[in-house]
């Protein structure tokens, strides 16, 4: 593997099919901003497929003062805002 013969301690890249060139230097192995985004800030959490039923509890880690997003899902947009409470 291209990434073992670099000497790359964290799979920074990966083998393409067609003969081994590195194809990958820029991924999240792990998952990425948007799915962290949508799921932790803005709290929306997909209770049955195609989002039939969900549920929406943002949460703002300290040092982050209001946010807000939007998702435009099969059955329609989904907003999420929230704002703290002593924000002036």
């Amino acid at each position: 593997a291209a990434w073992m013969k670099e000497n790359d301690t964290l799979l920074e890249s990966f083998d393409d099919l067609a003969g081994g060139t590195p194809i990958s230097h820029n991924h999240i192995m792990f998952g990425d901003l948007s799915a962290w985004a949508f799921e932790y800030l803005g709290g929306i959490k997909i209770d049955e497929p195609g989002f039939t039923k969900f549920h929406v509890s943002p949460h703002l880690p300290s040092g982050v003062e209001s946010f807000s997003m939007s998702y435009h899902s099969p059955k329609g947009p989904i907003v999420s805002r929230a704002c703290r409470k002593d924000r002036k």
